[in-house]
């Protein structure tokens, strides 16, 4: 599990260091960038995505893992639909390049300041799990 935390880690801070580049380099150029910098966007956010499910299971023991990840996701998407909110209004005021970068900076750093604390919390601890009670 520790080493799950820490391929979303990575990934994470290289979906950052890629984003915010591109898409300030996309947003004062043509729609071809746009495109170019959201498919690059796209891919770098599937790499953190990849590893969620099998880091999720592991982190809840059997008999609560369906309930707790499905508590999980579906919190994830009630703050994702914010966005269609969030980012338009912010939009009205900073302008659609400014406001879809520092709206992904916001989410990235989030989401790398999560991984780092479920990073440091696998490290912190004893090094072993408790043994899953339920039976196969």
């Amino acid at each position: 599990n520790r080493n799950r935390a820490k391929y979303i880690l990575v990934y994470s801070l290289l979906f950052l260091l890629i984003s915010i580049p591109v898409d300030y380099i996309a947003f004062g150029r043509s729609l071809l960038f746009i495109g170019i910098a959201f498919s690059a966007q796209a891919f770098t956010e599937a790499m953190i995505f990849s590893t969620l499910p099998a880091f999720m299971s592991e982190s809840f023991s059997k008999r609560y893992r369906t309930t707790a990840v499905g508590f999980a996701y579906n919190l994830g998407s009630t703050f994702g639909a914010l966005a269609i909110v969030i980012v338009p209004l912010s939009a009205l005021s900073l302008g659609w390049g400014v406001a879809w970068i520092t709206n992904i900076l916001i989410a990235s750093i989030l989401l790398f300041v999560a991984a780092a604390a479920s990073f440091n919390i696998f490290i912190s601890g004893s090094g072993h799990e408790s043994p899953d009670l339920i039976l196969e």
